[in-house]
């Protein structure tokens, strides 16, 4: 490449940078509700009867409705739709605490943070045992 061409490409790629943050900030959103939607059925299913339905149908309707849009809705439905899902894990996580210290003891198959941020900017699920 001659000098004129290098300058023609770094042009480019500063015209499209803030395109490519924006995108890469969508498919890290996505990818975060993905993380989200598998975490919570996880561990609806690892909870079984230890929570009570009426919790337990809050959560899946919340989840059900995130993964009705994560694929094609706004970046900001969707972050919202996440938003909601984890306010529902943390009262079902209160609930588990709740009902562990009643019984004396933690709750069995470990207790989640649901949105653990690992300081790069994404998300990780956590499992705490």
């Amino acid at each position: 490449m001659d000098k004129k061409d290098i300058e023609r490409a770094v042009k480019d790629a500063e015209k499209y940078a803030a395109e490519d943050a924006k995108r890469r900030e969508e498919v890290d959103i996505r990818n975060n509700a993905d993380q989200v939607v598998y975490q919570t059925e996880k561990l609806l299913d690892e909870v079984g009867d230890k929570v009570d339905n009426r919790t337990k149908d809050a959560v899946r309707s919340k989840v059900n409705d995130l993964r009705s849009i994560k694929d094609t809705g706004s970046a900001s439905d969707v972050k919202a739709k996440t938003e909601e899902v984890q306010q529902e894990l943390y009262k079902l996580s209160e609930q588990l605490y709740k009902d562990a210290g009643a019984q004396g003891g933690a709750p069995q198959g470990g207790a989640y943070d649901a949105n653990f941020e690992d300081g790069n900017g994404g998300y990780n699920d956590v499992e705490n045992n």
